[in-house]
């Protein structure tokens, strides 16, 4: 399976090619190339490179799954929901879940600020979200 707009990093991770655009037929090849594949995660990343100042990302994400308790250290991000739900659970510093979002159609956007502990439970059959925040990228800085 190939798209000629993305090029492929790995399984799990495509870059966007010189085209800034993704359209519904590319969301279309990423949710059934997830699903022949069987995976539970893929990222289409679509800042030119790791030292971009600003990343963004489409993440897929398979039903049943999700993210493990985390937070990142040194930025703020946000989830900008596509299509799907999930469930953004946030903890406080012991890692005890204090409270549960529902991003959907209705509760679409979420800003984090900087050292928030959270989780996604993905409750749809997809979870198809932009994910934007500040780079460089230097490796995961998360607990």
């Amino acid at each position: 399976m190939q798209n000629k707009n993305f090029k492929k990093i790995n399984d799990y991770v495509f870059r966007l090619r010189k085209d800034n655009l993704v359209n519904l037929n590319d969301l279309n090849f990423l949710e059934s190339y997830i699903k022949k594949k069987k995976l539970k995660k893929l990222r289409l990343l679509m800042h030119k490179n790791n030292n971009s100042k600003i990343h963004e990302m489409l993440i897929l994400l398979s039903k049943n799954h999700g993210t493990p308790v985390h937070k990142n250290y040194n930025l703020e991000k946000s989830y900008y929901l596509i299509k799907g739900s999930f469930n953004l659970n946030i903890y406080n510093l012991l890692k005890k879940k204090i409270k549960t979002i529902k991003i959907d159609k209705k509760n679409f956007f979420f800003r984090f600020e900087k050292k928030v502990f959270h989780s996604l439970e993905v409750t749809s059959k997809y979870a198809i979200f932009l994910e934007t925040s500040k780079g460089p990228f230097k490796g995961l800085k998360r607990i």
